[in-house]
């Protein structure tokens, strides 16, 4: 789930409205699954539909929240860099690929990630940067953790065909870079 303290209000109201829709869905699935094991595939398939309605609900619901958060977050950043904070690892994912994408396209060089320490991440782990760099391996774009500081991952987005010996680890900087 993505860090409250990045999300505004009203991304939490929707954060805890979509909460509540996946509660409601669990407790469908169950029913839907006890109606079928006591021989009700008529009230199974109802309570299967009802959960499978719920969870789009949430599913949209948690959209919405991240398009909130990441717009909150991103509203004083320059533009060659955006911010992750708040958003779930799937949602900042979609973003890392969709910014790639338009710049790329728009001819941008580089693309700064803020993907953050994962101090605020349930057990201090970082999820969001393993995930991003796992995407960029799968990109074959070059990328710089840490730079141009911690929680940072620098992106260059024309940088794929340079040979690996190029991009050598600077240790001085304790920055590593992903092919």
């Amino acid at each position: 789930m993505g860090d409250a303290s990045y999300e505004p209000p009203a991304a939490q109201a929707l954060r805890a409205q979509a909460h509540a829709a996946s509660d409601q869905r669990r407790d469908l699935a169950a029913r839907s699954h006890a109606a079928y094991q006591r021989g009700d595939g008529h009230e199974a398939k109802q309570l299967s539909s009802e959960g499978k309605q719920a969870e789009a609900r949430a599913s949209e619901l948690n959209a919405q929240a991240a398009r909130l958060t990441f717009e909150h977050n991103n509203r004083t950043h320059p533009p060659d860099t955006i911010d992750l904070h708040g958003l779930r690892v799937d949602e900042a994912m979609a973003r890392i690929e969709e910014r790639i994408k338009r710049d790329r396209a728009k001819g941008a060089t580089h693309v700064v990630v803020i993907v953050g320490a994962g101090i605020h991440s349930q057990g201090g782990i970082a999820k969001i940067k393993p995930a991003a760099i796992a995407l960029f391996q799968k990109l074959k774009v070059v990328a710089t953790v840490d730079k141009p500081n911690h929680g940072c991952i620098y992106v260059e987005l024309n940088g794929g065909d340079k040979p690996a010996a190029a991009h050598k680890q600077d240790e001085e900087a304790a920055q590593c870079v992903i092919m």
